[in-house]
């Protein structure tokens, strides 16, 4: 059976989700003008093709027989670079931005919760105090903060914390030329964060405290930590939060820094509390214990190294596909993750009470009725 692809339909489905042309023509095996005739005029396909096209933007094939493309999920203020504005987000990106706006609107119309846990504050406070203030309101004062043994052991502290706010956090791989390091969405009393899988753990827990304050102020969508206003006040919050003022001062006087020993002192400091030597760094700068032009150079080191490790993955994982020999991929493990132990949690709860169908539970869930039991029993098992 053949489909007719109207091309208002498809202009439609791109406007909305604005896929590279080159990465669709490219999955469909068509040239770029080919493509982009589709989009003028229109087109036969067979069903298997129309089927691949219409999964590109998560949708069935019989979206090609609406009179008009569905309108775009309605997302938050987002703070995309000016690139990211012209160009539109990958498709990583957007299928991650999609699914998550989808689960989040699920969890909130399945909930019975109807007090909002998450604090809400404005930019009239300064990072520092709002930083302060959300620390009081939710008892996580900095002496009863433990000392972390690693970062992976912060961040699954930060995310069980946040949990307790009904703040779920996730895990996609985003677009990989993006340049968004996570997003995050609000829903009445819901907060999702969505970290990104290729990133450092320094950087996820960053990311983690940064997206935190734009569910605080109420103001979020997707962000790649560019110097907007809003973006600068979250990533002082974020600062603030992983380098508490009261501590940081405490260093300062112990390790008596100095533009000398800034850089190994700095080094000292993100051991300690388990942060990025960046993070350090901005701090000193904004002390004004390292001028400028001292933090742009060893920023710069600091970036150098980042960029080769995400390299030597690349390359690990290029070697890895030319050999064919496919990645053992955990089906359990990368649908927590996507999902996150929150929501994961609050799924299964809906399910075994009868209060969403097993085709539901399997939707958002991620694997068919009968396989939902065996997943449920493996992540009860291996809860963090």
């Amino acid at each position: 059976m053949n489909i007719v692809v109207k091309p208002e339909i498809i202009r439609g489905l791109r406007k909305n989700k604005p896929i590279p042309v080159e990465a669709i023509a490219k999955k469909l095996e068509i040239s770029v003008d080919e493509y982009n005739d589709l989009e003028t005029n229109g087109k036969e396909l067979d069903q298997k093709t129309a089927q691949k096209l219409a999964f590109m933007y998560g949708r069935n094939w019989t979206v090609f027989l609406l009179n008009e493309a569905p309108a775009k999920p309605n997302y938050d203020e987002d703070h995309r670079t000016v690139t990211n504005q012209k160009t539109g987000l990958g498709y990583k990106t957007y299928e991650a931005l999609e699914e998550a706006d989808y689960l989040i609107d699920f969890i909130v119309n399945i909930s019975d919760e109807t007090e909002n846990k998450i604090p809400i504050f404005t930019t009239k406070l300064s990072p520092k105090e709002m930083a302060e203030a959300f620390r009081r309101e939710t008892g996580l004062s900095v002496e009863k903060q433990p000392d972390f043994k690693s970062t992976s052991e912060a961040i699954k502290y930060w995310i069980i914390k946040l949990s307790k706010l009904d703040i779920n956090v996730s895990s996609y791989q985003l677009g990989e030329d993006d340049g968004i390091r996570a997003f995050s969405l609000y829903r009445k009393s819901k907060g999702i964060i969505v970290l990104n899988t290729d990133e450092t753990d320094n950087g996820k827990i960053f990311s983690l405290m940064h997206e935190l304050c734009h569910i605080l102020l109420r103001n979020t969508g997707v962000c790649d930590l560019n110097r907007s206003v809003i973006e600068s006040y979250c990533n002082q919050f974020a600062s603030e939060m992983l380098i508490p003022t009261s501590l940081f001062e405490e260093f300062l006087e112990r390790y008596e820094v100095s533009a000398d020993n800034a850089d190994e002192t700095a080094i000292k400091i993100a051991r300690r509390l388990r942060v990025s030597r960046l993070a350090v760094l901005t701090r000193l700068l904004n002390a004004k214990i390292i001028s400028p032009r001292l933090y742009d150079t060893l920023s710069a080191e600091e970036y150098k190294k980042f960029n080769s490790l995400r390299q030597a993955k690349k390359a690990r994982q290029e070697k890895s596909r030319a050999s064919n020999k496919p990645a053992m991929i955990n089906p359990y493990v990368v649908n927590k993750a996507r999902i996150g132990n929150l929501f994961l949690g609050e799924l299964f709860n809906a399910y075994h009470s009868g209060k969403i169908t097993p085709f539901e539970a399997g939707k958002y869930l991620g694997f068919k009725p009968d396989k939902i039991n065996k997943f449920n029993e493996w992540a009860t098992s291996n809860g963090d």
